[in-house]
């Protein structure tokens, strides 16, 4: 998980622990970049402090990685600009604050983009 709020960050990883999920958790993209090959699945808020906004974050992660990139794109930008933007954006996004049944079910949908990357091998 990228996120710069502690609280947010906190209850999340609570949450999905309690399911049992194992989380690393990164306050700046940066870090998390280093990372790259050793995760499954990437929640980032897409408002982050430093130098890459979570969008920027996930497209890095693609150029880097060797595996397609399972995440979702969380957010509190709820303007209609940003909504006509986040149509064109390659992962799915959830509004803050963050069903935790909908977040799941984004990450799990997507499980079957890389059984069909699989099966084109």
């Amino acid at each position: 998980m990228v996120e710069d709020d502690l609280l947010v960050a906190q209850a999340t990883t609570a949450c999905l622990e309690g399911m049992g999920g194992e989380v690393k958790c990164f306050c700046r993209a940066e870090d998390a970049l280093l990372y790259a090959n050793c995760t499954d699945y990437y929640i980032v808020d897409y408002m982050l402090g430093g130098t890459f906004n979570g969008i920027q974050f996930l497209n890095l992660l693609r150029q880097k990685s060797d595996k397609p990139i399972n995440a979702v794109l969380v957010t509190g930008d709820t303007s209609s600009n940003f909504i006509r933007e986040a149509a064109d954006f390659d992962w799915p996004v959830q509004y803050k604050p963050v069903d935790m049944s909908e977040l799941l079910a984004s990450l799990r949908a997507q499980e079957g983009r890389l059984t069909d990357c699989v099966e084109q091998i």
